[in-house]
C-alpha cells in the first residue's frame, strides 16, 4: 500500500455513501485499536435531514441537540466548488462519496495534535477522538449537496467525547502494512524524541535545527530544483514519527504522510561537505549498507532518505519496504521504481563526534554555526505589495501599519509574501481556495479551518483580503498557544484582535506591544 491513507477511492467504491462512510471510518479505527462500526439506519436518515437543514439555513456548522449521539460535522457554502478542485475526474459523478471522503479525511487529520499522555476534550482534536471512540459501536453518515453548499455529518452511538473516558477510548495509533495477514495486536506505538544515525552515524553529516524566518545553515544538501526554487534535504516531527522530506528556503519543509503533503515550520536540514553525499539507483527492495538513515515510524521501522522527479519537479522523501513517499502540490505519492537513495562517500569506520544526530526540538531552534541570514524581500515583492494594497483601498495608514508588522515578525513577513504569490491577478482577495493554498506553505490547515478564520475576522462573503489574511494568521499564532477555539466566540479573543487592529492600523511595530 503506497500510503496511509484508505486506499479505495471514491469512484472505485461499489457501494453508496453511507457505507463509504463506514468503510473510511473502519479503516481509521482499526489503527488505533477500535472495533468496527455497524451502519445504523435512524442516524443515517437524522444525519442527511439535518444535514440539508443546513444547508437550506446557510450553511453554518451549528451542531444539532438532543437527538441522542455525538455528532461531526464538515462543510460549508464553498465546500462543492472545493470538491470539484480537488477530485476533477470524479466529482460530478461521486459528489457524495468524494464530500464523505474529504470529510472524513479533515476530522482524522486531529490526530496530530492529540496528546495520548494527557487524554481529554479539545476543540482542537474532537472529531478525531469522536471517529475512534473505542465504545461507539454505530454510526450513521449524512450529506447534503445543495447549489454550492455541501455538508456533511458523522453520527455517533454509544455518543463518544466522555469526560473521564478518553485514555480507554482512544488509543495510541499502529502502523498496520498487510492488512490481510495482521492476525495480532501491535504494541502501541511510542513517540519518537531523538534519531539514532544508525549504520552512518557520523558520517560527514549533521542534521541542524532550522524554521522558517530564520537562519538556514550554509552546508544544507542541494538535491535539485521544484521550479526556480532549490531542494534541500530536511525532516521533521510528524504523527509521533520523524519523516525526511524537502526544503524549499522561505517556504518550509514538506513531508508526505497519510495521502497529503504536510508543510512543517520547524524542521532539521541536512548539512555536511559536497563530496561527503551520493545519490544511488535503487535496486528493488535492497538498501546500500552506507544510506542515511533520515528517520523512523512511530513503531520503530527506519527511514532511509531519497529522491524522486514528480511533475519535472525534484521531490524528497522516506523510503520504506522497498518504496519511495514523497509529496508534491498537497498530496503524497508512491514510487515504486526509477528514485535514488541518499548515501555517505565518507569512511563510516570512524566516527565524528561533531555530526552526532541531535534531538529534533519542538521550538525549531537555529544553530549558530555558519548561520546564513535568509532575506526574501525584493523590489518586485514590495511593488506587488503596492498593487495588493491598492486593491483593497488601504489608507496611508493602514499602509504603513502592514510594512511594520512585516518588519516587526520576520515569521509573519511569509504572510504576506504567500498572499501576493497566491493572488497572481492582483485582486486583494483570495477565494476559500486560494487563501488555503497561501497558508499551506507555512500551516497545515483545512478547508474548514479556513472558512472557520474567515469567518473569525469578519470575511464573510466568500473572499479574505490581505487585512483579513494579515488578522487571520495573528489568530492562529494566539490559538496555537491557547485552548481558545476559533468557534469558542470568546470575549478575550475578540478583545485580543480588536487589540490587534489598532495596532496595524496606528503603524506600530508588534514587539513595542
Amino acid at each position: 500500500m503506497c500510503s496511509e491513507y484508505p486506499p479505495i477511492k471514491p469512484s472505485s467504491f461499489k457501494g453508496n455513501y453511507y457505507e463509504y462512510g463506514l468503510y473510511l471510518h473502519n479503516w481509521y479505527r482499526k489503527r488505533h485499536g477500535a472495533p468496527a462500526l455497524k451502519l445504523a439506519k435512524w442516524m443515517n436518515d437524522s444525519g442527511d435531514n439535518y444535514c440539508e437543514k443546513l444547508a437550506r439555513h446557510g450553511g453554518a456548522l451549528v451542531h444539532s441537540s438532543g437527538l441522542g449521539y455525538g455528532e461531526n460535522l464538515w462543510g460549508g457554502p464553498q465546500a462543492k466548488a472545493y470538491i470539484k478542485h480537488l477530485w476533477p475526474e470524479s466529482a460530478d459523478d461521486y459528489m457524495h462519496k468524494c464530500a464523505v471522503r474529504e470529510a472524513v479525511k479533515a476530522w482524522y487529520k486531529e490526530v496530530e495534535h492529540y496528546n495520548y499522555n494527557h487524554g481529554g476534550f479539545s476543540m482542537h482534536t474532537g472529531h478525531f477522538t469522536a471517529m475512534v471512540w473505542k465504545s461507539s459501536t454505530e454510526l450513521g453518515i449524512g450529506v447534503c449537496v445543495l447549489g454550492g453548499t455541501i455538508i456533511v455529518a458523522g453520527c455517533y452511538k454509544v455518543h463518544p467525547n466522555m469526560q473521564g473516558q478518553f485514555t480507554q477510548n482512544v488509543l495510541r495509533y499502529r502502523h498496520i502494512s498487510d492488512e490481510a495477514k495482521e492476525t495480532k495486536p501491535v504494541d502501541a506505538p511510542k513517540p519518537v524524541e531523538s534519531l539514532p544515525a544508525g549504520n552512518v552515524d557520523g558520517a560527514g553529516h549533521k542534521w541542524i535545527a532550522a524554521k522558517n524566518g530564520g537562519s538556514m545553515p550554509s552546508n544544507m544538501v542541494l538535491t535539485g530544483l521544484d521550479g526556480k526554487h532549490d531542494v534541500y534535504v530536511a525532516r521533521a516531527k510528524h504523527m509521533n514519527g520523524i519523516i525526511p522530506g524537502k526544503l524549499i528556503v522561505g517556504y518550509g519543509t514538506f513531508v508526505a504522510y497519510d495521502g497529503a503533503e504536510h508543510g512543517k515550520a520547524s524542521y532539521e536540514v541536512l548539512t555536511g561537505e559536497k563530496n561527503c553525499f551520493s545519490w544511488v539507483a535503487s535496486q528493488a527492495t535492497a538498501i546500500p549498507k552506507n544510506a542515511i538513515v533520515g528517520g523512523k515510524d512511530p513503531n520503530g521501522s527506519v527511514y532511509h532518505v531519497g529522491k524522486g522527479i514528480v511533475n519535472d519537479a525534484t521531490a524528497v522523501g522516506k523510503i520504506l519496504g522497498g518504496k519511495l513517499y514523497v509529496s508534491y502540490g498537497g498530496k503524497e505519492y508512491c514510487q515504486d521504481q526509477g528514485f535514488q537513495i541518499l548515501v555517505t562517500t565518507s569512511d563510516t569506520s570512524t566516527v565524528d563526534e561533531k555530526c552526532e544526530v541531535d534531538e529534533i526540538k519542538d521550538d525549531g531552534g537555529v544553530s549558530d554555526e555558519n548561520p546564513v541570514v535568509v532575506d526574501s524581500t525584493s523590489p518586485e515583492m514590495k511593488l506587488a505589495f503596492d498593487q495588493v494594497c491598492d486593491a483593497n483601498g488601504c489608507s496611508e495608514t493602514e499602509r504603513i501599519g502592514f510594512l511594520g508588522y512585516e518588519n516587526a515578525i520576520n515569521g509573519l513577513k511569509r504572510s504576506m509574501e504567500n498572499f501576493i504569490a497566491v493572488d497572481k491577478d492582483r485582486s486583494g482577495n483570495l477565494d476559500p481556495f486560494e487563501v488555503k493554498n497561501a497558508f499551506s506553505g507555512d500551516r497545515d490547515i483545512s478547508y474548514e479551518d479556513v472558512m472557520g478564520l474567515m469567518g473569525a475576522v469578519g470575511q464573510e462573503s466568500g473572499k479574505m483580503s490581505l487585512y483579513g489574511f494579515l488578522m487571520a494568521d495573528l489568530l492562529l499564532i494566539t490559538l496555537s498557544t491557547s485552548e481558545v477555539g476559533i468557534e469558542d466566540d470568546n470575549p478575550a479573543v475578540l478583545e485580543w484582535m480588536n487589540k490587534q487592529v489598532d495596532y496595524i492600523k496606528s503603524g506600530k511595530p508588534l514587539k513595542d506591544m
